[in-house]
């Protein structure tokens, strides 16, 4: 049965008296065969790529004029006067049709 650390997760050098942990520079009592894992310490890996890929724009239920989906991501921006409104610009999620429509 593999041992890790409590602290670091680490896994535990198994010596004769005692478990050592190399990154924490901590020895620890040995367990005996009875007493069983309480805690799970779960890390999860994402690389840069990945994490740019992710889409952060925000999502709306607007109807694609083009195929009839219901979601469309948005943005909005002030493209006339200050006190006209503003021009909000969507892309169907399913097949990227864009259009706008003024507010």
């Amino acid at each position: 049965m593999n041992k890790f650390c409590g602290d670091c997760a680490t896994l535990l050098d198994v010596q004769e008296h005692q478990n050592y942990c190399f990154a924490c520079n901590k020895g620890f009592k040995k367990l005996n065969s009875q007493q069983k894992v309480v805690q799970e310490k779960v890390y999860v890996h994402q690389t840069a790529a990945e994490f740019l890929h992710q889409e952060a724009r925000p999502l709306i239920d607007e109807e694609c004029p083009k195929c009839g989906h219901g979601r469309a991501y948005y943005t909005t921006q002030q493209m006339r006067s200050a006190d006209e409104g503003q021009t909000v610009f969507f892309e169907c999620v399913k097949c990227g049709y864009k259009y706008k429509t003024n507010t």
